[in-house]
């Protein structure tokens, strides 16, 4: 029932998201930053997901947060429950990958928050200290930059699928996850920040 290839794709870490479908199920990987604190540094999560009439099965080889807290909350919540399965499996499918592109937006305002935080104390505070955290922050956004990137334009391309086994509108559903995502150029803008506040202490 399964192809031979998504299976192996399972079983080995994916460098990059993919989206396969044929008549019976759709095939889906999509990468998610996750903040390592140990290591100061965001880590690609890989989630597998298969949607077919009926069914969704997710796969994670680490632990990914936002799934984590979200079939948790399905367990305890019974009407939260009927509210995300009782309407088909493509509109679980949607819900889950908005629970992962939201769970990136905070993550984004965390580091807006602390670069602003070392913006003021730039004269307070020891240069060379700012700059080492400065470095800190950059990597993470350099980081979270590599592995969202990719994600976009596969994710707006679920607008566009009509896989036999699908009965509602995809682009009802994916068209908004799609703005979401391309809304994360945030890293772009916070990118640019704090070379300028590198500069400046540089300096």
């Amino acid at each position: 029932f399964l192809h031979p290839l998504h299976l192996e794709d399972c079983l080995s870490k994916t460098q990059r998201p993919k989206l396969d479908h044929d008549d019976d199920y759709l095939f889906f990987i999509i990468h998610i930053p996750i903040f390592d604190k140990l290591q100061r540094v965001s880590q690609s999560r890989e989630v597998e997901i298969f949607v077919g009439r009926g069914f969704v099965v997710t796969l994670n080889q680490e632990d990914v947060v936002p799934l984590e807290r979200m079939f948790a909350a399905l367990e305890r919540d019974a009407g939260l429950r009927d509210r995300l399965m009782g309407r088909g499996a493509w509109f679980l499918f949607y819900n889950i990958l908005s629970r992962l592109v939201e769970y990136m937006f905070p993550m984004l305002d965390k580091v807006d928050t602390h670069l602003e935080r070392l913006e003021g104390e730039i004269f307070t505070a020891n240069a060379p200290h700012l700059v080492k955290e400065i470095s800190f922050v950059r990597r993470d956004i350099i980081a979270m930059r590599h592995i969202v990137k990719p994600q976009v334009a596969v994710i707006r391309s679920l607008e566009q699928v009509r896989p036999r086994f699908l009965q509602e509108n995809s682009e009802e559903y994916f068209g908004d996850l799609g703005d979401k995502i391309g809304g994360l150029g945030l890293a772009r803008r916070l990118l640019r920040c704090h070379r300028g506040l590198e500069c400046h202490l540089r300096e």
